[in-house]
């Protein structure tokens, strides 16, 4: 990851026209699936992990990866269609291309966990029960910091529903386990120069498990290392990337002033 911002948008609807376009273009990134559990079985009904991961959580080709709320993940849909149409840039929704985990849970727990199966009522052993979902996650937290290492930066998407109203002045805090994953991992994953990133061709977080309705635990998180980024910021961004069309995201760290001497 070159750069973290902390995006903070004051009018929802101020993308909604592109959300057609950003589900069409999220939808292209999804990969099939291989749901038959007995594809990854690699020896005495032993699964292979790996391989799971990679079919299930894959890796995708993006600029930017959209840490947000699950409640927010129309306006984020949207915001990725803003990003690809007027500047070119790709977007990493995790929901919308792993939508899975709880459909992979569902099959794990269905094959491996089940205690008693009476008529329509299915009971399951909390014991073997804690156990796939503690794979399950493992496999999608180790994706998720994959891809924030891979994308060249990361949008936090900072609205009422990913961060709880600050009890002290010095933190803030979310209820969401997968934002305070991503935003702790975009502190301590690598800190690429651009050129790592520009290899290639010049110009891709609904949290992928729901939070439990009864169960809320508080995470503190800083934010203190993500540059602060407004609606304003984006609008001019986009309106400067049609004379610098090769690389866009240069032309937002030059307005941030934030693309310092070394960093190419």
């Amino acid at each position: 990851m070159f750069a973290g911002f902390n995006l903070t948008i004051e009018d929802e609807d101020a993308f909604r026209e592109y959300y057609d376009y950003g589900k069409s273009i999220l939808s292209s990134q999804k990969r099939n699936i291989e749901e038959n559990l007995e594809e990854y079985i690699c020896g005495r009904d032993t699964l292979d992990g790996t391989m799971m991961e990679a079919q299930w959580f894959p890796s995708v080709d993006a600029d930017v990866f959209l840490s947000h709320s699950h409640k927010d993940e129309h306006m984020v849909v949207a915001l990725a269609g803003w990003l690809s149409k007027e500047c070119n840039v790709r977007a990493f929704v995790d929901s919308y291309i792993w939508g899975y985990s709880n459909k992979l849970l569902k099959k794990l727990d269905n094959r491996y966990c089940v205690e008693e199966r009476v008529g329509s009522h299915t009971s399951y052993s909390y014991e073997k029960r804690n156990n796939s979902t503690s794979h399950v996650h493992m496999m999608l937290s180790t994706a998720l910091g994959k891809m924030i290492d891979k994308c060249e930066c990361l949008f936090f998407v900072n609205t009422p529903n990913s961060i709880e109203i600050a009890e002290t002045m010095e933190m803030e805090a979310t209820l969401s386990p997968w934002i305070y994953s991503e935003l702790a991992l975009s502190q301590i994953v690598r800190h690429k120069k651009l050129s790592e990133y520009r290899t290639g061709e010049a110009y891709f977080a609904k949290d992928a498990v729901n939070e439990s309705a009864s169960l809320q635990i508080k995470y503190d998180i800083s934010l203190s290392h993500l540059h602060k980024l407004s609606t304003d910021n984006l609008l001019r961004w986009s309106k400067s990337v049609k004379y610098y069309p090769s690389y866009p995201l240069d032309k937002l760290y030059e307005q941030l002033r934030i693309l310092g001497n070394g960093e190419l």
